[in-house]
């Protein structure tokens, strides 16, 4: 997964170096949310040269809860401030 600039600036904001991803089977949603440096069920953050992106080696999540996207997908993402997480639907589901 690649986060554009604007979430890249956002988790960069609040410090996060790891995230972990969650999944509402019920909502079909997908959400990213910050977790502790040390959190061993976590995901690393690895950000760009220039700091305007961010991956995710996800892949192995996204099969485990059963989604498969063999192509890129634009997902238009929510900030929830409370839980310091973005959330999104997934398409098709």
């Amino acid at each position: 997964m690649r986060l554009n600039s604007d979430a890249t600036l956002k988790f960069r904001g609040v410090g996060a170096t790891r995230v972990y991803m969650l999944w509402d089977e019920k909502r079909k949603r997908i959400a990213i949310q910050v977790a502790p440096e040390d959190s061993s069920s976590s995901y690393k953050l690895t950000f760009s040269e220039a700091q305007n992106s961010a991956d995710i080696g996800a892949k192995a999540f996204l099969r485990h809860v059963g989604v498969s996207i063999e192509t890129k997908v634009d997902l238009a993402l929510e900030w929830n401030q409370k839980d310091q997480m973005f959330e999104a639907r997934l398409p098709g589901l």
